[in-house]
């Protein structure tokens, strides 16, 4: 009866702190996701790592796949590809995943995703337009509109571009590159094709193609992607961390460990090298409740000491 009540409490508790349902958390190698209304480890492959970069999905990397879950409904779909690949599109950072039919652009909020209507296998954003590399060739969009392609099926293997000075007239341009395959396309800042020249094997013949009309300027530095630097709280072989946020927690375990603390995302993490333990896992201050299953938070013996 006494684990019922306790079932209850935490369930009502976490609930009402963020509605999320799911997290993710880490034991020894590999990453799980615990239900936040029974505390108990939902029933998944076991996962190699997860993506922290949105607020209301779990991304989960397995061994050449990767599964989505939403923190309130559970799983959503799982994408035959490695690892999530970025791009960045009118000063926004999406991730990008494709099945055999789409492509979704998944910024930090899942509900704000962008359906491409191809499988894109690779993204590359420059100047205004989005250059989209199916399995065989090329489509380009116009990074204002993705509905649909401004160019379709530009037949190539590979893409790069160039920022260069015409050496007829001194003028600056910008070319869009396109090679590998029966032809090498040039195209201009606004994709007019300018060239269509033999077939280039690598991105340095298609530069000497360049060469004799055109001088290379010197690359622009772009733009990065947010950069997350997290600050931590460190504590070594020992049972206990304190850590202050509104007030004062002090954290104990039964067993030594080192403690790391992050406090942009309130993720502990315990190891202990000599016995190969590695537990990862987030707090709620508020309710007093470490985001993973009873029965491994009994294993740790892990509480608030006040």
């Amino acid at each position: 009866m006494r684990i019922l009540v306790l079932l209850i409490f935490f369930s009502f508790c976490k609930l009402s702190f963020s509605q999320n349902r799911y997290e993710a958390f880490g034991i020894h190698d590999v990453w799980k996701i615990v239900d936040l209304e029974s505390m108990t480890e939902v029933e998944t492959p076991n996962y190699t790592d997860w993506h922290r970069a949105y607020l209301d999905l779990l991304c989960m990397k397995g061994d050449n796949f990767i599964d989505l879950y939403h923190k309130q409904k559970g799983f959503i779909k799982r994408f035959n590809q490695k690892r999530p690949e970025s791009v960045r599109i009118n000063d926004r950072t999406f991730f990008y995943f494709y099945d055999k039919d789409s492509t979704y652009l998944i910024p930090g909020i899942y509900s704000e995703k962008i359906v491409l209507p191809k499988r894109y296998v690779h993204l590359r954003s420059e100047n205004g337009y989005l250059i989209c590399k199916k399995d065989e060739n090329y489509d380009v969009f116009i990074s204002s509109n993705l509905n649909k392609p401004f160019l379709e099926d530009i037949k190539a293997a590979d893409y790069f571009f160039r920022e260069v000075v015409d050496k007829k007239d001194n003028k600056k341009l910008t070319l869009h590159l396109f090679f590998g395959k029966d032809h090498t396309l040039i195209y201009d800042s606004q994709f007019l094709l300018l060239q269509t020249l033999n077939s280039a094997s690598d991105f340095f013949q298609v530069e000497q193609y360049i060469l004799q009309d055109y001088i290379i300027m010197e690359d622009v530095p772009k733009e990065k992607d947010e950069v997350f630097i997290t600050e931590g709280l460190f504590e070594n072989d020992s049972k206990s961390m304190k850590i202050i946020k509104d007030a004062t927690y002090t954290l104990k375990t039964n067993n030594i460990f080192d403690w790391s603390f992050y406090d942009d995302n309130n993720f502990l993490l315990l190891y202990n090298y000599d016995r190969n333990e590695y537990y990862r896992f987030q707090i709620d201050f508020e309710n007093k409740i470490f985001l993973i299953p009873l029965d491994l938070q009994k294993e740790i013996g892990i509480q608030f000491e006040n």
